[in-house]
């Protein structure tokens, strides 16, 4: 385990396994990188500080013995560092790609984590099928942009669930507000941080206030086409 995430998880009452767990999940990542493509990052401190920690900066967000779906988890962030650090709370990884589905699977049983769970879907799917209105909470991590994440997410949420979606700027908020209570959400809060390397970050917390009207999700090619409200 490299210096920069020792010192980030000193302090969090958390024991030498879980330390040695995110040390392995990065490993198993870079091994399986070279068959298939998982992330650009493959030196070991970069890694460290622009995945393992940086999905690790929503922990105090998330309460325990809660529910959690990770929308486009890809590689397995956050869905899988946070598996790690928080045994109670039970995650759903979730994307459409089934080869990255098997391999946060085949993780999740190297790992031993019992509290994860992967399903190969898309997400409009899911959000008007057996994942509707499941989770008390809901990760995406360079996935989508914000108008687009917020209706394919809304609907896998129960009421007064929150989405956590990390960004580089809180900028694709603007004119968010109408929109937003078209779907019955709100924002609650930003969450502003830096990373080891200096990268400025944020979580962009949203909150489901009410169930998700009926006509939402819709199709991703109509989403994409016109989304919830323009930010350029």
């Amino acid at each position: 385990m490299g210096t920069l995430l020792e010192s980030f998880l000193k302090g969090k009452n958390l024991n030498e396994n879980i330390a040695e767990k995110l040390d392995l999940f990065m490993k198993l990542v870079l091994e399986k990188n070279k068959v298939m493509n998982l992330t650009a990052i493959t030196d070991e401190e970069e890694f460290e500080i622009k995945h393992t920690i940086d999905s690790l900066c929503a922990l105090e967000l998330i309460e325990q013995n809660s529910s959690l779906a990770d929308i486009g988890a890809g590689g397995g962030f956050p869905s899988v560092p946070l598996a790690i650090v928080l045994p109670s709370v039970k995650i759903t990884a979730l994307d459409s790609t089934a080869k990255k589905i098997n391999f946060i699977d085949e993780a999740a049983k190297n790992l031993n984590l019992k509290n994860l769970t992967a399903v190969t879907a898309r997400a409009e799917d899911a959000g008007r099928g057996a994942l509707k209105e499941k989770f008390d909470f809901a990760t995406a991590r360079a996935v989508a942009a914000l108008p687009i994440l917020v209706e394919l997410i809304a609907p896998m949420l129960k009421t007064g669930g929150k989405m956590l979606l990390y960004k580089s700027s809180d900028k694709e908020l603007k004119n968010s507000e109408q929109a937003l209570k078209k779907i019955n959400c709100a924002l609650s809060e930003i969450k502003n941080y830096t990373l080891p390397n200096g990268d400025e970050r944020v979580i962009i917390v949203i909150e489901k206030i009410a169930a998700t009207p009926t006509a939402y999700p819709r199709q991703y090619n109509a989403i994409k086409k016109s989304p919830l409200w323009q930010f350029e």
